[in-house]
Order: C-alpha cells, then sequence, then structure tokens
C-alpha cells in the first residue's frame, strides 16, 4: 500500500511555458488531472535539451547527450506503459523548446408492480449467459475545465446545493456541460473538509469522481443526472447540524461515494429482468440484490484497481476495510425490495429517540445513513412539482423502454412497463402513496427538517392523481 500522501505531486515543476490561449489552457487542465502523462513529457523535454545542447558540439562530444537523451526518452515510455492510465493520449507535434498538448481523450396494475419490485426475491435457477461488457472512454479533460473554470453560473447554482426547494439539477447539467455528477461530488468533498480531515489529494478525488461519471451508461432514468441528483440530497441530509457533528469525516466521505455510485453502470432495466433474461450478473450475485451487487463493486473497483484515482491510498488498512464495508452495506440499501424491511429496522431502532437524534452507536449510525440514503433515492418524490414532474416522465420512459424490450424477448411484460397500458400519473401516484409518504412520515419526528419532503411529496401526489382524472375522462 502506498505510504506517502502525493497531495502537491508535481506541483512545482514546469513543463512548457507558452502563451495563455483556450488550446493552451486545456493542455495545462489535462496535465494537472494527469500527473503520469506530466511526468512523461518532463523526461521528453529533457531528451530534447539534450539533444539542443549536443547540436553546438562535435560529433565525439554529442555521444554522451545522445545517450542521456535516449534515457530520458525510455523513462518516458515506461511511466506511460505502466502508469495503468488507461486515457489514450497522444503528445506533442512541435517544439521551439516548448511542447504543446495537441488532444487529449482522456459517457390493480400498481399493486402488481409494487409486489414485483419491492418484494424480496428468492433464487431461481437459469442458464449462464454471456454479459455484455461495457468499455468506455474517459472524457476527464471537459469535466476539470468545468470545474476549474469558476464560471459564475455555476459556482450560482452550487450556491443553492443545500437549498432543498431551489436546487437545480437539470441546470447545474446544462452549464456544466453535462457533468453535474463530478462537477457537484467534488464541490461536496470541499463543502464537508474532507480534502482536509483526510488529508486526500485533488487530481485523485476529480479523476475518480469523473470517471465514475462516464461509466454511468445513458438511460432515461438511471444515468448520471440521477446519481447526482440523489448525491445532493443525501448531502442535504448530511448537512443538518445535528447529523452531521455525529458523523467521522471518512463515514461521510463513505456517504457520498456511496450516493454517487449506487446507480454505477446501470443498464436501464431492473434485478427482475436480469434473472428472467438469464443475465450474468444474476448468475455472478445469486439473484441476490443483483445491480446493487454490481453498483458497489463496479465502483469500489473504480476507485482502487487505479493508482490515479484511489484517493484514499494513504489511510491505515483497517480503516480502508471499513470504508468499503460501509460503501457496500449503503448501496446494498438502496434494494427496493428490501424497503418495508429497511423502514421496520429504522422505527424499531430510532423509536426512542425522537425529538433528539442520537448516533453514538456505529451501528446505528450505519442504519441511519442507509435509511437517508434510501430516502435521498426517492427523494425526488419530495421535490417541488416543476423537479418531480420531470423525474417521473423520465423513470416511465425506462419502464416503457424494459416493456418493449420483454416483448421483444417474448416474456410477459412486467407491471407497469406496458406503454399502452400504463402511465406516469398511474405509477407515481400509488407509488408515493404506498412508498414515498410512509417512509417520509417516519422520518419527520426525528428530523423536523423532512417536513418539506412531506410536505412537497402531498402536493406531487395530488397533482399525479389530477393527471390521472384527466388522463383518465
Amino acid at each position: 500500500m502506498e505510504q506517502k500522501n502525493d497531495k502537491n505531486e508535481n506541483e512545482n515543476q514546469t513543463v512548457f511555458s507558452v502563451p495563455v490561449t483556450p488550446e493552451n489552457r486545456r493542455a495545462e487542465l489535462f496535465l494537472k488531472c494527469n500527473p503520469t502523462t506530466k511526468s512523461a513529457i518532463i523526461e521528453l523535454r529533457e531528451a530534447l535539451d539534450a539533444l539542443s545542447s549536443s547540436s553546438q558540439k562535435n560529433l565525439k562530444n554529442m555521444l554522451p547527450d545522445f545517450s542521456r537523451a535516449e534515457a530520458h526518452v525510455q523513462r518516458a515510455l515506461d511511466v506511460l506503459l505502466t502508469s495503468g492510465n488507461k486515457a489514450p493520449v497522444q503528445t506533442l507535434t512541435s517544439f521551439h523548446k516548448e511542447l504543446e498538448v495537441v488532444s487529449a481523450e482522456v459517457s390493480a396494475e400498481v399493486a402488481e408492480w409494487l409486489s414485483a419490485n419491492y418484494t424480496p426475491q428468492a433464487p431461481h435457477s437459469f442458464e449462464e449467459s454471456k454479459e455484455r461488457l461495457i468499455s468506455r472512454k474517459c472524457s476527464e479533460l471537459d469535466a476539470i475545465e468545468a470545474m476549474g473554470d469558476g464560471d459564475d453560473t455555476i459556482l450560482d447554482e452550487l450556491g443553492r446545493v443545500m437549498d432543498w426547494n431551489n436546487f437545480d439539477v437539470f441546470s447545474l447539467q446544462e452549464k456544466s456541460g453535462g457533468k453535474a455528477l463530478s462537477v457537484l461530488a467534488v464541490h461536496l468533498f470541499h463543502h464537508f473538509d474532507l480534502f482536509n480531515t483526510l488529508d486526500l489529494n485533488h487530481q485523485r478525488v476529480t479523476r475518480f469522481w469523473v470517471q465514475i461519471e462516464t461509466g454511468y451508461q445513458n438511460n432515461p432514468y438511471h444515468a448520471s443526472i440521477h446519481a447526482a441528483d440523489v448525491l445532493q440530497e443525501f448531502a442535504w441530509f448530511l448537512n443538518i447540524p445535528e447529523v452531521r457533528k455525529s458523523l467521522t469525516p471518512l463515514e461521510i466521505c463513505a456517504g457520498l461515494v456511496s450516493a454517487g455510485i449506487h446507480d454505477y453502470d446501470h443498464p436501464g432495466t431492473n434485478n427482475n429482468f436480469l434473472i428472467r433474461t438469464n443475465h450474468e450478473l444474476a448468475l455472478r450475485y445469486n439473484n441476490r440484490s443483483v445491480l446493487e451487487n454490481h453498483h458497489a463493486s463496479a465502483g469500489l473497483q473504480v476507485l482502487q484497481l487505479n493508482q490515479q484515482n484511489f484517493f484514499l491510498s494513504h489511510i491505515d488498512k483497517k480503516s480502508l476495510i471499513n470504508f468499503r464495508r460501509l460503501v457496500t452495506s449503503l448501496v446494498l440499501s438502496t434494494d427496493m425490495s428490501y424497503h418495508f424491511q429497511l423502514q421496520t429496522d429504522f422505527v424499531t431502532k430510532f423509536t426512542s429517540d425522537k425529538g433528539k437524534l442520537s448516533l453514538e452507536d456505529p451501528a446505528k449510525r450505519e442504519l441511519f445513513l442507509q435509511i437517508i440514503l434510501h430516502a435521498a433515492d426517492l427523494g425526488n418524490c419530495g421535490k417541488p412539482w416543476v423537479f418531480a414532474q420531470v423525474w417521473g416522465e423520465r423513470v416511465v420512459t425506462e419502464f416503457f423502454v424494459q416493456g418493449d424490450k420483454e416483448k421483444q424477448l417474448g416474456l410477459p411484460v412486467s407491471a407497469m412497463n406496458d406503454r399502452e397500458k400504463s402511465n406516469a400519473a398511474e405509477l407515481q401516484s400509488g407509488f408515493i402513496k404506498t412508498i414515498v409518504l410512509p417512509m417520509f412520515e417516519e422520518i419527520v419526528p426525528l428530523l423536523p427538517e423532512v417536513s418539506i419532503l412531506h410536505e412537497n411529496a402531498k402536493i406531487n401526489y395530488e397533482n399525479w392523481r389530477k393527471k390521472l382524472t384527466t388522463s383518465s375522462s
């Protein structure tokens, strides 16, 4: 395990000096988020200097300079080939004693539906099938630019991050060029002072979140913008004074990572679909919390398998094990089939705390983090109608896409997935009444701040009911 924290690695080294232009700023930003490439380019510059100095000498005296240049080039190649950095890098075409990066590529039916999706499924047998492996190129530079430019409109939106009713994740997504998750995540690491309290390397944190963002598929609902929305809502819970003071920095960090990766690489179909189609993920995880296990495992691999992303490599082994265990526990708690069990456990454990939150017990803190992440995952139902309506339409669109696949495969179409029979108003009104409102009602006595979610959800329920009545008439 790496013992040295390279928080300021390569900070004072100069690679090239060129006029400030948009193109050169992109090069500079690229090198900031790719210290390995920066190190290689420094070696190449040394090689050029050696060759340049040799041009003034006779042939006999030039040989040591050639040898020195060759050594620098070899070291540059070694750095690039052994770094584990998967982002393709293109280097340089012209010199004049300066190097310039030219480009870098571093993307009744409601009841049946509730029963099918909110009841734990027993394992059953199936034939093995091949998993479609998804590879993505991590477009890091654009996200770094969005974070680093200090655009006033982005900063204005981030300034509302703890304002439940007025933070607009759709606006942030647009203003950041589709990078709401990575921009928001790095901002929240600053907000909760994690860079200082955990002594985190900024470049590694940034690279991790950019890669997580690009690992989300382009689904109507379970996409990176949903992860950003849940992350903001979870952070809102964490920021409640009684909550924040009760948690350690590592627990806050684990919670934020859990929220950000909780649907990582979601295929746009649910667990039941993966089981019924004999998907290899269902085989791998024995039909139990198939997607949630995949999200946690794949997300944590992004953290630890690439040293350039591993921003916790400097902490002790016991703390790292606890971090991984907590992240896994929280992501698994988002499996909707365990909704009622989780709610029952919460009521049982926290009944005596009503009016005064008590989180001294680590096991109790873990359960509390599970319930607020679950609440954040359903939180868009408790946002103002202007946002809740959009999310409601998106989730139904994704259900219909799954329904279309079920028809194509000759499978029975799951409840609420048939675009010819179902609609958003029917689904959302039933969902809010049966799932969302009862959960918020249990949390409000413990955290009065959550009453704003409860009130919004009641309004949204009535609005969906009105749309349902209108569509039926």
